[in-house]
């Protein structure tokens, strides 16, 4: 699916254009499906894009076409996609819809849709605190992606799981979770979840008492978060300058100061 070229390369405005097409035409012929699953498109776009009325227009709209003429496979990521919306605006209603959507791909039988709905549930039992349920639904999404042989989709699920590790203090198993996740990115040329595992990695280390590997992993992270044009790089690379080693003259005259 084209969306997923989009996607990975941050296109935003092409991805928009292209599906505004799609829209256009699908209503030109009176293609039902065609209307839905564009517009489900859209939803993702202005998601990504952070026009979240205009996101909960589009998948709602998504939603509604596709209950009407049966197609559970957009219904079910246009419930899931409001769900998203959701839970970036913090509303206690994100989980109901991920329940719902989850609900439908069972039905459905579409087993990559259960795993990124059990994602999704995952990152409101971490916002509950229950970081130990957060991560028992990242083991079972990854595991059905491991079942249905989708890589970058089980390399997606260990940066979730890898937070919810953290929280629990088992950073050597987040470390190796996360460890395996760069050379999947690479191969799919995402550098925005590459960039993301690294920043996590650096957080791991960071945790662990390595701040020469801390600094390593956040620089990286913050080349190709510059290269995305993203602020986050900014953010990155002072946390690099700032890390300062255990015991050193620095970390000893800062207890000193003044």
């Amino acid at each position: 699916m084209a969306s997923g070229f989009f996607e990975l390369g941050a296109h935003w405005s092409d991805w928009k254009h292209v599906h505004e097409l799609g829209l256009d035409a699908a209503r030109l012929v009176g293609n039902r499906l065609g209307e839905a699953f564009n517009l489900m498109c859209l939803g993702d776009v202005h998601w990504r894009s952070r026009a979240y009325d205009l996101a909960v227009d589009d998948y709602g709209r998504a939603a509604e076409i596709s209950r009407g003429i049966d197609d559970l496979w957009t219904l079910g990521f246009s419930l899931r996609g409001l769900g998203l919306v959701s839970l970036e605006q913090g509303d206690p209603g994100a989980e109901a819809h991920f329940e719902a959507a989850l609900a439908v791909f069972r039905e459905h039988g579409d087993r990559r849709g259960e795993g990124m709905c059990l994602l999704s549930l995952a990152e409101c039992a971490r916002g509950r605190d229950e970081h130990a349920e957060a991560a028992a639904l990242c083991r079972e999404a990854l595991g059905i992606f491991r079942a249905i042989g989708d890589r970058w989709s089980e390399a997606w699920g260990a940066l979730p799981l890898a937070d919810s590790l953290g929280e629990l203090g088992e950073l050597r198993d987040a470390e190796d979770h996360l460890g395996r996740a760069p050379a999947v990115f690479r191969e799919f040329t995402d550098r925005r979840s590459d960039a993301s595992t690294l920043r996590r990695l650096g957080d791991v280390s960071s945790a662990r008492g390595e701040p020469d590997a801390a600094r390593r992993f956040w620089t990286q992270a913050a080349a190709l978060y510059e290269e995305l044009g993203d602020e986050s790089a900014d953010v990155l690379r002072r946390r690099a300058e700032d890390v300062t080693v255990p015991g050193s003259r620095e970390e000893d005259d800062g207890g000193r100061a003044g």
